[in-house]
């Protein structure tokens, strides 16, 4: 029973995070191991959340045919990937665009 009821929630999760467009692998290159539900949820661009070697959650951002455009760090939990898939999402829609193509690297700072 209790296995059954954590199922439940797991898929209940996955849907919840699919609603907010994060979709949830267990890993980004498993290729045919992947569920056909999975895989097609990546042909949608979005955020994939999986989980690395070490067990550590990751996201990427990926295009509609996709394309990885970004790849995170590793974090501890998945809620704190999500915090930061949100903290992209409005840096990325109200953020402002800094040409540093003409800066060289060591002349530059962050900030």
């Amino acid at each position: 029973m209790a296995g059954q009821r954590q199922s439940i929630q797991r898929h209940q999760h996955r849907a919840d995070l699919e609603m907010i467009g994060i979709h949830r692998a267990d890993s980004p290159d498993q290729g045919e191991e992947q569920d056909q539900q999975t895989r097609e949820s990546q042909m949608d661009a979005g955020f994939n959340l999986y989980a690395d070697a070490d067990a550590r959650v990751r996201f990427q951002l990926v295009t509609e045919n996709g394309d990885v455009l970004l790849a995170s760090n590793a974090f501890e939990n998945e809620d704190a990937a999500i915090a930061a898939i949100w903290s992209l999402r409005e840096a990325a829609a109200n953020g402002r665009i800094v040409d540093l193509t003409g800066v060289k690297p060591e002349n530059h700072t962050a900030g």
